[in-house]
């Protein structure tokens, strides 16, 4: 059995889907969002005193991740801005 032409594999036709209309998410609307964004200075201020005893030292990995955390989605902070070579389609990522 030879390739349909716009098939898929196995032989089933690919359709393009209808796109519908983009709605930006809200990540500022997250409750995790909120939590790190009202409570995480306390926490990290806190932390050598409280916690490190127990859970050891404090790691900068976790403030930088927090923070790219905090800055993702919201555009304020920069887009890419996404292009398709052929059809010329673009988007903001």
């Amino acid at each position: 059995m030879g390739a349909v032409a716009g098939a898929a594999p196995g032989g089933v036709r690919a359709e393009a889907q209808p796109v519908g209309v983009y709605r930006p998410r809200q990540p500022r609307a997250s409750p995790l969002y909120r939590l790190l964004d009202e409570h995480f200075r306390a926490f990290a201020t806190v932390y050598d005193e409280r916690f490190a005893p127990r859970w050891g030292p404090w790691r900068r990995v976790v403030a930088e991740v927090v923070e790219k955390f905090l800055a993702c989605g919201i555009l304020e902070h920069g887009f890419a801005r996404v292009r398709c070579g052929g059809c010329r389609h673009e988007y903001l990522l």
